[in-house]
């Protein structure tokens, strides 16, 4: 008998482009604001139509000299950066103190020149997994910032048409102080991005078994697959670890047997995870073990550990295989035996009190019980 039930098939391809503009002509601020146009065609995506992640690099001079050479100092908290998407969203990636990007200063916010070491062809790169916010000003420069709102706000976004991004100095100073634009580079990720693209995953009940089959269209930098089973969708535990091919652009085929299926429903998924560590959690499957007959009896229930397994259905002589499971599903006893008056004795001292699920495995069939161990018994 084979049974195939909750087949769930994914998309045969995902989409994913990662695209990066550049510019590199010079601008001397002072008190004024510099744009620069960046523009994304349809045939750079592939066809792909929603952004899933933007990532911005700025590299600035901030000194005492319009030559922009180093110099004594520089201030840079009068810095302001935006960008605008080609749908007129806007993320300030640098907050606006003098308002100059945003037409007033910000409410609570007072202005106060403070000198810094100057910076000289430092790039900061603009990303909202970074840790270190971009507002503190005493620290721009060459590094890894978290913009002051998320670049997240483009999600889903069409990457399509002309990105503007806004360098200002905010403020004219009295003294000589220059912010010196000398380049910027956006980065444009549309599509999945997954690391791995899974177009199939099925879970098919044959006989005593399941037997789990999934295919892969590509594959980036990835370990394996965690396998996991649930009888309730909320705690899961892992059965086993399937390694996987690492890097790929073709298909790749996988298959994996559960040999103790627990009786009732049998939730299955996959937990893909890269060589850096980093997971995701794909579909889940499911397969049916309640409706087969129980042809057997444990006696007594609950009992200390010794009881008899009693059947009139097995035929004498014959060749059977008895599994013992405890409450998470996890195998803790396995044994054959050739039946012989519908009769088995069982010794199970050694376990722990709880409540367990046995299995009677034969030729073409698979029984359960559940039973007690009580060590008061």
């Amino acid at each position: 008998m084979k049974l195939t039930l909750f087949t769930f098939t994914l998309a045969p391809f995902l989409m994913f482009a990662q695209v990066t503009k550049s510019d590199a002509t010079p601008a001397t601020l002072d008190g004024s604001i510099t744009t620069i146009n960046f523009n994304y065609a349809a045939g750079d995506f592939s066809g792909c139509t929603g952004l899933t992640e933007v990532e911005v690099g700025l590299t600035l001079t901030v000194t005492d000299n319009g030559s922009c050479n180093p110099g004594g100092f520089g201030v840079h908290g009068d810095i302001a950066v935006s960008l605008e998407s080609p749908s007129g969203t806007v993320v300030h990636l640098v907050q606006d103190f003098t308002g100059i990007l945003i037409g007033s200063p910000p409410v609570g916010i007072t202005y106060q020149d403070v000198s810094f070491p100057n910076i000289v062809n430092q790039t900061a790169t603009y990303d909202d997994d970074a840790t270190l916010l971009a507002d503190d000003q005493t620290s721009f420069g060459t590094g890894i910032w978290r913009p002051h709102n998320p670049l997240s706000a483009f999600d889903g976004e069409s990457p399509v048409g002309t990105w503007i991004l806004r360098v200002a100095d905010g403020r004219v100073q009295n003294f000589p102080d220059f912010t010196c634009y000398l380049g910027s580079s956006i980065t444009v990720s549309c599509g999945s991005g997954l690391p791995v693209e899974l177009t199939s995953f099925e879970a098919e009940r044959q006989e005593r078994n399941v037997l789990l089959n999934w295919v892969t269209q590509t594959e980036t930098n990835n370990k394996g697959f965690k396998i996991e089973r649930s009888s309730n969708l909320n705690t899961w535990e892992e059965l086993s670890f399937v390694t996987g091919v690492g890097n790929a652009i073709e298909a790749n085929n996988y298959k994996w047997i559960d040999s103790a299926p627990i009786e009732g429903m049998n939730y299955y998924r996959l937990t893909q995870v890269d060589i850096d560590g980093k997971e995701t959690i794909y579909s889940t499957e499911a397969v049916n073990f309640s409706n087969y007959k129980l042809f057997f009896d444990v006696v007594p229930n609950p009992n200390n550990g010794n009881f008899t397994i009693r059947s009139n259905d097995w035929k004498e002589g014959q060749d059977l295989k008895v599994r013992v499971l405890n409450s998470e599903g996890k195998i803790c006893f396995v044994e054959e035996f050739r039946s012989s008056g519908g009769v088995h004795e069982m010794s199970l001292e050694l376990l722990d009190s709880g409540v367990y699920t046995i299995q009677i495995v034969g030729e073409d069939f698979v029984s359960f019980e559940r039973f007690v161990i009580d060590g008061r018994q």
